[in-house]
């Protein structure tokens, strides 16, 4: 009966063991990864660049004589790619047109667009560029920049040495519409500076003398006007206007006698000192001289 028992026992405590050592086997070890039959889906949202559109040419604020421009842009993330212009003429009446719809899919891209402003639907005046950029959830960027476009240009300067005042016009060379150029002189306040008239060049001219020396025009703040006119004595456009401060040499009042030799007051100080510093040293030769001849009398008596 004992043995019975004994050989129950050992069985059940083999069967135990082999339990434990199945259960063993199923457990993981430390670094192992345990595959899964149940599959999970993660869902990543991949979020790109936002939107942009930009106008790389011409630059804000740019004035131009030649009628072949080139308007250069560039694009990105965006579903389409609006560009458009507005025309606004010497009338104030305001021109806009499309100049192209790109659809860019969302991917980067530069484009060019050459327009002839001398064409039957633009024509002198300003003008304002704008890209607009739309994206499929509404996200929308844009940009402008400001140009114009003029029949001519006008600039000034002064030689600090003679004081002469010179108009430089600038204009294309190959623009038939000019007939002539007008230009006027204005003081500060709007008002025509009659000592110089009116002087009227013809285009193939580009640098025009102003005689505010001649015409002894006093120091000041003063308004370069030049109108471009066609053939008809139509003006082309709205006239451009150079402003610039006038400074005259320092003329002193010399009278009849030395009117006419142009000294200034410095060149009267430098004179002065001059003459002064020249006096002085022989002033203090001559005393020397006397004192030198006196002491020589002294001896001999």
């Amino acid at each position: 009966m004992k043995r019975t028992q004994k050989k129950i026992l050992g069985l059940f405590g083999l069967l135990l063991v082999a339990i434990t050592t199945i259960f063993a086997a199923t457990i993981p070890s430390p670094g192992t990864m345990a595959i899964s039959t149940v599959t999970d889906s993660i869902v990543v949202r991949v979020v790109g660049s936002s939107p942009k559109v930009e106008i790389t040419n011409p630059k804000n604020g740019q004035s131009f004589i030649s009628p072949d421009q080139t308007i250069s842009f560039i694009y990105e993330v965006v579903d389409k790619a609006i560009i458009k212009i507005d025309y606004t003429d010497q009338d104030g009446v305001l021109h806009t047109y499309t100049l192209d719809t790109i659809d860019a899919d969302y991917e980067p891209g530069t484009g060019n667009i050459t327009i002839d402003l001398s064409g039957p639907e633009y024509g002198y005046g300003d003008y304002v560029v704008t890209i607009t950029g739309t994206h499929n959830d509404g996200i929308v960027d844009e940009d402008s920049i400001a140009f114009g476009f003029y029949p001519l240009t006008v600039a000034v300067s002064e030689d600090e040495d003679t004081d002469d005042v010179t108009a430089t016009l600038d204009y294309d060379d190959n623009n038939s519409d000019i007939d002539h150029i007008v230009v006027e002189v204005y003081d500060e306040n709007g008002n025509r500076v009659t000592a110089i008239p009116d002087i009227t060049v013809n285009p193939s001219t580009k640098e025009v003398n102003l005689p505010f020396k001649e015409k002894k025009v006093p120091a000041g703040k003063y308004i370069i006007r030049a109108t471009a006119y066609g053939s008809n004595g139509e003006q082309l456009y709205l006239p451009r206007n150079a402003e610039f401060i006038y400074e005259t040499m320092d003329v002193p009042n010399t009278g009849a006698l030395l009117n006419g030799l142009n000294i200034s007051r410095a060149d009267f100080l430098a004179t002065g000192l001059i003459a002064f510093f020249l006096v002085g040293i022989l002033g203090l030769l001559y005393i020397t001289k006397s004192n030198a001849k006196n002491k020589r009398s002294s001896r001999r008596k």
